[in-house]
């Protein structure tokens, strides 16, 4: 963005992604008031009904679920060794990790958290699965917990529709600040933001596993807003940027 000479306007999906543009673009390059944002949206009837997926070994089970590639970015290491802290006192709790593992070394590390912790049993890294497996996950999870970091290479969450979905299937997201996730989780109604420490996880993960009649009640609340999510609404909004831009040149839509 900073090679151009000139943009006319920019739509981000989240007001973090807004803050990123502008302190890396010029303001006589890109002016700030044309910098806008327009949110993500999910189908959350999408994510209603039962999947016949057969027996799979999370059934019956208390978990926690998240659902991105294992890299840095994605935060994986805080919301694991969060885990391993709280599961010290809730037994029964598992952890499924959804997304593209290579066995690099920050998954090694992963892996000796977990082993080192004696919950090797208890953290599963499923890999990549099918839709039906991953609407499954989520519509049996007890709690999403997804707490995206910025990378050492600068990148970043800038979004996260992974809660929209857990949303969708009235399942509370914890999240981080400081990313997308700022605009994808209603801080205190669908889910929880914290700072983007592994103490800071591992309170409200204590919190939402403790306390049952919080968790429902952002559990509903999710699924609510989730319900009130349209592609629609995004596209019209979209086109009504573009039609303001088009006429602003002289053209027509």
């Amino acid at each position: 963005l900073t090679t151009l000479r000139h943009l006319d306007g920019l739509v981000c999906v989240s007001e973090y992604t807004k803050r990123q543009v502008l302190q890396r673009v010029p303001a006589n390059t890109l002016a700030p008031e044309r910098v806008l944002v327009v949110g993500n949206a999910v189908k959350a009837e999408h994510y209603a009904a039962a999947r016949a997926v057969g027996p799979r070994e999370w059934h019956g089970r208390r978990y926690t679920l998240t659902i991105g590639e294992v890299k840095e970015r994605k935060g994986h290491h805080l919301g694991l060794r969060a885990f391993v802290e709280v599961a010290r006192t809730h037994t029964d709790v598992h952890h499924y990790i959804v997304g593209n593992a290579v066995e690099d070394t920050y998954h090694q590390q992963l892996l000796r958290w977990a082993r080192e912790a004696g919950c090797s049993d208890r953290v599963h890294f499923l890999g990549n699965v099918s839709e039906d497996e991953k609407v499954d996950l989520l519509q049996h999870a007890s709690v999403f917990l997804h707490t995206p970091v910025t990378a050492k290479d600068g990148g970043f969450e800038g979004f996260g529709i992974v809660y929209l979905e857990a949303a969708a299937c009235g399942v509370p997201a914890i999240g981080t600040l400081d990313c997308g996730a700022e605009d994808a989780i209603v801080h205190g109604v669908t889910g929880l933001l914290v700072e983007q420490t592994v103490d800071s996880v591992r309170q409200a993960l204590e919190r939402l596993l403790t306390d049952e009649p919080v968790r429902k009640q952002l559990g509903v609340a999710a699924l609510a807003h989730a319900q009130q999510s349209s592609w629609l609404d995004n596209a019209e909004r979209v086109a009504g940027l573009y039609r303001t831009a088009l006429q602003r040149h002289g053209g027509s839509a």
